[in-house]
């Protein structure tokens, strides 16, 4: 899909087919062969109707938009979750259904119904948000990034295990705590009707998410991602770690705080949603390699929750289970999913970059890549240039400091890197040390490529002309910004 973005609708459209048909060959239950493939088709359908969905979003939608987009297409996801669930709870209030075991032969069929309403409530929602937020048109590059840079980036690998992390906590917590209400028989009558304590744990986890997703967007579009994963993994922590130590005698009295719990973790669901799951891709992926970032979070969402739910499982059906031993793992375990978060930076606002200078020792201009949409005027160039060789004179001379390292004005910085007899500034929005070390191999590998020309150059600028394939090639795959 990132070679050719014009394929993402007939992927998604694939992925939706084979969904409906992994559920209709998945309600065949007399035939083991029919049900293995369901699965296998539903697994299928879900990888490329997810990529390709988020990946449509991520396209059209402005950077600073993403959060409340993602938000709308969630809402349009949960709303109909919300109703299978209530309905389930609804069954649950007549005896003669449940003795008759029609919610159990019935199912199958209200996942097909809500896997529709789903994707086309979500498909809706989507259209109507690109709509009204000012699409703008995704252009691929004409050097595709490696898979090896992606996966090299600190920043990639750092978010990548705090996905992991995450969800591993999510498919731990989310079950156990589920069957802890079932087995101190919670939540048996509320206000005449009797509730399981299964389903109403996740009726409220949805209601949760659904309430505060789209809230948590916007605020995610205007106080960065990073907060909203950190006040997500405190909530997460807040109820697990609460729940955990009220005594049990306590709790059977206090039915609402088992509830209150759930919501508390939906609420952690829908801080996830609009950050991990989708945004902070958004935020760290090249205008190319959009599919293959959010791959790799959906890669991350299901090793988690999957390794997560099988401890789950395990701690559920043990002889020694201790809900109380529980939430001190868990305190261990997101005490770890707080280290990557402290170190990377915000993905959010993306990276930019705008202007790209090399010249050599006493300020000659010899080579300028502009990132952005306007172009910079020969005379001015030489004006910053000249200017910046004056800053690093200063630093030598007066200082004794070498040459200028890093200056800040507003929200740019201008990054400054040496090599022999060349100096390299890159003006971008960050300062982070992954940006740092790839200035750093632009100016080596400049120096290689052009040390000929840079011996005997005389003032031709067109030597260098073929220097913007180096600019793209190498800091490609952190362009991130859209022309």
């Amino acid at each position: 899909m990132d070679n050719r973005p014009s394929l993402v609708n007939a992927l998604g459209l694939l992925g939706f087919v084979l969904i409906i048909l992994g559920l209709i060959a998945y309600t065949q239950i007399s035939s083991l062969e029919l049900l293995a493939s369901g699965l296998l088709l539903i697994g299928a359908g879900s990888s490329l109707l997810s990529v390709s969905a988020f990946s449509l979003l991520g396209i059209t939608a402005h950077p600073s938009k993403r959060g409340r987009i993602v938000g709308y297409t969630m809402m349009g996801a949960l709303f109909p979750l919300l109703l299978l669930v209530t309905l389930r709870l609804l069954a649950s209030q007549i005896p003669q259904l449940t003795t008759l075991g029609y919610v159990g032969e019935h199912q199958d069929v209200l996942i097909i119904h809500g896997t529709i309403i789903v994707a086309i409530i979500s498909l809706i929602l989507s259209i109507m948000g690109m709509i009204f937020n000012h699409p703008v048109k995704w252009i691929n590059d004409q050097w595709p990034t490696p898979d090896s840079k992606i996966l090299k980036r600190n920043s990639v690998q750092l978010y990548f295990l705090s996905h992991f992390l995450i969800y591993l906590i999510l498919g731990i917590s989310v079950g156990v705590i589920a069957r802890y209400g079932t087995d101190l028989e919670l939540v048996g009558t509320f206000q005449g009707l009797k509730l399981l304590a299964r389903d109403s744990f996740w009726f409220f986890v949805i209601l949760g998410d659904l309430l505060f997703v789209l809230p948590l967007g916007h605020l995610s579009d205007r106080m960065g991602r990073k907060p909203i994963v950190i006040g997500s993994i405190y909530l997460l922590a807040l109820a697990v770690l609460g729940l955990s130590s009220i005594p049990v005698e306590l709790l059977k009295i206090n039915e609402w705080i088992f509830l209150l719990s759930a919501l508390i973790i939906g609420i952690s669901f829908a801080g996830v949603h609009v950050t991990l799951d989708s945004s902070v891709w958004y935020d760290l992926s090249p205008r190319d390699a959009m599919g293959r970032y959010l791959a790799l979070g959906l890669i991350s969402l299901i090793i988690g929750l999957g390794l997560g739910r099988l401890i789950g499982l395990n701690i559920e059906f043990s002889k020694f289970f201790d809900f109380n031993l529980l939430g001190y793992v868990m305190l261990f375990v997101i005490v770890l999913v707080l280290l990557p978060l402290n170190i990377v930076d915000d993905s959010y606002p993306p990276l930019q970059f705008i202007l790209l200078l090399v010249r050599l020792k006493g300020g000659l201009l010899v080579f300028s890549h502009d990132f952005g949409k306007q172009h910079v005027e020969q005379n001015r160039l030489d004006l910053i240039s000249g200017a910046l060789e004056a800053i690093d004179t200063f630093m030598q001379e007066v200082l004794e400091e070498g040459y200028l390292r890093l200056v800040q004005h507003s929200t740019f910085f201008i990054l400054n890197d040496g090599y022999k007899d060349i100096r390299v500034n890159l003006i971008c929005n960050k300062s982070k040390k992954e940006i740092k070390d790839t200035l750093h191999l632009f100016t080596v590998a400049f120096h290689e490529k052009y040390q000929n020309e840079l011996a005997q150059w005389t003032g031709n600028v067109n030597a260098f002309r073929e220097a913007a394939q180096l600019v793209e090639n190498i800091f490609g795959p952190l362009m991130v910004d859209f022309k």
